[in-house]
Parts: C-alpha cells; sequence; structure tokens
C-alpha cells in the first residue's frame, strides 16, 4: 500500500489534478444529470468518451458509434442508470441481466460507471480494467462466487473503493486515478505543466 499512497499524495497536493476533476465533474455531470437527459446528443455522448475531455479514461471511445446507433434507447439506459429512486442493483439488472445481452451493445463497465462517478462523485467509483487490477495488485480485489453477476460485482468493488477514498481521504475520482496510475494504464492522471520558454 506504500505505492498508492506515494501517489496518493502526489495527487491530492497537485492543483491542476483536482481543477480537472472539478471541471470534468461539473460539466459532465450536468450533461448526464437526470433532468437534461432528454437533450443528450450524440456528440454530447462521444465528447465524454475522449480522454482530452473525461481526461481519465483513454479507451472508451473504441464503441462510441456502436452505443450511439440509438439514441432514445441510450437517453433511456442511461436514465435507467442515474435513477436513484430504484436500487442500484435492480438499476445494474436492467442494464446488465444476468445470462442476457447488455441493455445497450458496446456499453459495459468501463462506460456506465464513469456515468454513475461524474453524476454522484460522492457515491459511485469506476470499474474497469485497470481499477480491477489495481485492486488485485493491493490484494483488495473481492472474491467473486461463481454466480456473482455484474450487479452484485460492482456492489463489492464500490465497497472497496469506497472504504480506500475513506482511508486515504481522497475523492473516488482520486481514487480511479491512483489506481490507473499504479498500473501505468494510459495517459498519466497528473496534467502536463505549462512549458517555460528557456532562460
Amino acid at each position: 500500500m506504500d505505492e498508492f499512497k506515494s501517489i496518493a499524495d502526489r495527487l491530492k497536493a497537485d492543483p491542476l489534478a483536482k481543477q480537472a476533476e472539478q471541471e470534468v465533474i461539473t460539466r459532465y455531470g450536468e450533461l448526464f444529470n437526470p433532468k437534461n437527459i432528454d437533450n443528450l446528443t450524440a456528440e454530447d455522448f462521444k465528447s465524454f468518451l475522449l480522454f482530452k475531455n473525461n481526461r481519465h479514461w483513454s479507451g472508451i471511445f473504441r464503441y462510441e458509434n456502436l452505443v450511439t446507433c440509438d439514441m432514445a434507447r441510450l437517453r433511456e439506459a442511461i436514465r435507467i442508470l442515474v435513477d436513484e429512486s430504484q436500487p442500484l442493483e435492480k438499476r445494474l439488472n436492467m442494464l446488465f441481466p444476468p445470462n442476457k445481452p447488455n441493455y445497450i451493445k458496446g456499453m459495459g463497465k468501463a462506460v456506465a460507471t464513469p456515468i454513475l462517478l461524474v453524476v454522484y462523485p460522492g457515491k459511485y467509483g469506476v470499474w474497469n480494467e485497470p481499477s480491477q487490477q489495481g485492486l488485485k495488485r493491493l490484494n483488495l480485489l473481492p472474491h467473486f462466487s461463481r454466480g456473482a453477476n455484474f450487479a452484485d460485482k460492482y456492489m463489492m468493488i464500490n465497497k472497496v473503493l469506497n472504504d480506500l477514498a475513506r482511508k486515504y481521504d481522497l475523492s473516488l475520482w482520486q481514487v480511479d486515478g491512483v489506481l490507473g496510475e499504479l498500473m501505468n494504464a494510459g495517459p498519466s492522471i497528473f496534467p502536463p505543466r505549462p512549458s517555460r520558454g528557456r532562460d
């Protein structure tokens, strides 16, 4: 855990990283807010999938055309995902039904859970390959029973992510960033410093 703490301490001390977090959560938390989903366009959604805009997730744009090919269905999927009047487990079972195709083809955990994070940044962490491998490296990855479905797994992983956030005084956004950095997954979470001219 020393390596995790070292990255976490650097991240907490980085004002540019904090600024990036605030900008992304403000922009996309509003975009995916339940009251705004009716106005969501394919271009809006695709913009979220680009690392230059989301500042955290570099590979999720790959299925952008597949995910956005039926915007009415995608808007309904996001409406289900962020509907806090329903238990999270029920919502996830609708979108990722056990032994059936996903509600939206091409939209898996690496897209759905970042949406949850930007809309509810104090509640839901990100489950993707880097975060899963990071938890495994830290010996914190939950043991999934043989019959565990998507919702079961996410509920277990989200609890661990929230535990890490509390233990190290991090936001869930920062926990995700530290795990990604730990695994050297994609571009660095640390924003580049402004270039300085030669003296």
